[in-house]
């Protein structure tokens, strides 16, 4: 083997290293894209809890200092919050995504303490309603009955 086949054999090799380093960056792009417009769609869910956050705040120290607030903008704040979960799943399936290709979207910790606090006031509202319907003496809705109809019917 003569000196210049060395040559162009190692001039392949460099070549062959750049095309990959290359199809590297270009994956690489890719992800940080995916990365970019994960952590873009939790900064918009971030930012829709705080304003639904203060909402709820104001909402409540309005009625602290005995203001009214009417029962319609409690119940827009009820949807607000259950609208609010909606796009949850598609956040999750994302940051699964990111986590799999072993990045952690910067604002992922905001994002699940937002998630949490959201899910705790569902609950807490879904709690408030059945009391409300249990003080009101509707312990059981029309399914049950209509269930307990047809086992005693049986």
């Amino acid at each position: 083997m003569l000196i210049s086949d060395y040559t162009l054999r190692l001039a392949q090799k460099h070549v062959e290293e750049y095309a990959r380093r290359e199809e590297a960056m270009d994956q690489h792009r890719a992800v940080m894209k995916k990365c970019d417009t994960c952590e873009s769609f939790l900064c918009l869910g971030i930012n829709a809890y705080r304003w639904l956050k203060q909402a709820d705040d104001t909402l409540r120290e309005a009625a602290r200092e005995g203001l009214e607030v009417p029962e319609e903008c409690r119940d827009e704040l009820e949807i607000a919050y259950r609208d609010w979960l909606k796009p949850c799943p598609h956040a999750e399936r994302l940051i699964e995504e990111q986590q799999e290709l072993g990045y952690k979207p910067e604002n992922l910790e905001e994002f699940k303490r937002a998630c949490e606090d959201v899910k705790k006031q569902v609950r807490l509202l879904d709690m408030d309603k059945a009391l409300d319907d249990a003080s009101r003496g509707v312990v059981f809705d029309a399914q049950f009955w209509a269930a307990t109809k047809k086992v005693h019917a049986s």
